[in-house]
């Protein structure tokens, strides 16, 4: 009889065991194995092109993303044979979850349904004046999962609008996008939690000033951010103009800050799409840098204390 309770026991600590695991898992604290590892070039190759050769790119048939977030009847702007998506398209749906990435087999098969495969290029068009960055995420997420040659355009479409719009609709290419697992580019919530505090690691906070003190206009369970986390506000990194900053200008803005490219720096936002945006120009410029997806939308949600969050106007963490 002991045997057999001890036998139940065991059994129900394994099954236990096994759901915890499962849960975490879903809530993307535990990462999936990786079907297939990438290849250098998804990582370092340039995230970031002129609208010149962004234009070329287009001419020659690449695949043209349009994420702005903005209403389909207003995009009328962007080059023929465009495809509209969302940033959050490419995301899970729970508010929680938002900014973490779907599944490495859902996200290859729903961008495969779109007319991305693995030859063609893609150009991801944005508002780099007024929006929030999303061209940013889509490129990081299709790099995510193995796309070497998504790229997104310095200044946004109306650097593109300047040059000359493209006339050329794209030759879909009928073949799947099998893309490559990269989880180097993203920092998991187990990856975050481990890090704080270590004095190589840079949390950077590209939020507004209101978000790092403390409110949460965006739906974030907590107020407040990452225990030393560093607070430089996502457009500037923008010249006035609603072009990137030359390299001088960013490393004189990081060091002004304490940042070197000696540090590893872990980008985040309310949902990984601002921090997505932030991770390609500092990628760009040599810095090591990974994106964490679920920023405050998923550390918020996390009981307070395991994920405590600083608040600037008080020194205080909850």
């Amino acid at each position: 009889m002991k045997h057999q309770k001890s036998l139940s026991f065991i059994f129900l600590a394994t099954l236990l065991a096994a759901s915890t695991l499962l849960a975490e898992w879903f809530a993307g604290e535990v990462e999936p194995s990786s079907p297939m590892q990438t290849h250098a070039d998804i990582s370092t190759s340039k995230w970031i092109v002129d609208a010149n050769q962004a234009k070329k790119m287009i001419d020659d048939g690449a695949l043209v993303i349009d994420a702005r977030a903005t209403p389909l009847k207003l995009k009328s702007s962007s080059p023929p044979g465009s495809i509209s998506l969302l940033w959050h398209d490419l995301s899970r749906t729970a508010m929680s979850e938002k900014g973490i990435p779907l599944s490495f087999a859902v996200g290859i098969r729903k961008l495969s349904l779109l007319g991305v495969n693995d030859s063609s290029p893609v150009v991801v068009l944005g508002d780099w004046e007024n929006g929030w960055g999303e061209d940013g995420r889509v490129v990081w997420a299709l790099r995510r999962w193995g796309h070497a040659n998504a790229v997104m355009i310095n200044g946004g479409l109306s650097a593109l609008e300047k040059v000359g719009m493209p006339v050329k609709t794209h030759n879909q290419v009928a073949a799947p996008f099998t893309g490559a697992d990269v989880p180097a580019l993203q920092a998991s919530i187990q990856e975050v939690k481990h890090k704080i505090g270590q004095p190589d690691v840079v949390f950077l906070d590209v939020r507004e000033t209101r978000e790092y003190a403390g409110q949460t206009p965006y739906g974030e369970d907590r107020g407040g951010h990452l225990p030393g986390a560093i607070n430089i506000w996502f457009k500037s990194f923008l010249k006035s103009d609603g072009s990137l900053k030359s390299r001088g200008e960013i490393t004189h803005l990081l060091s002004e800050h304490g940042i070197s490219d000696q540090n590893e720096i872990i980008v985040y936002c309310s949902g990984g799409f601002r921090s997505a945006w932030v991770m390609a120009i500092l990628h760009d410029y040599g810095y090591q840098v990974k994106n964490y997806a679920g920023s405050m939308w998923q550390w918020s949600d996390r009981n307070f204390v395991r994920y405590p969050l600083a608040v600037a106007t008080q020194g205080l963490y909850r």
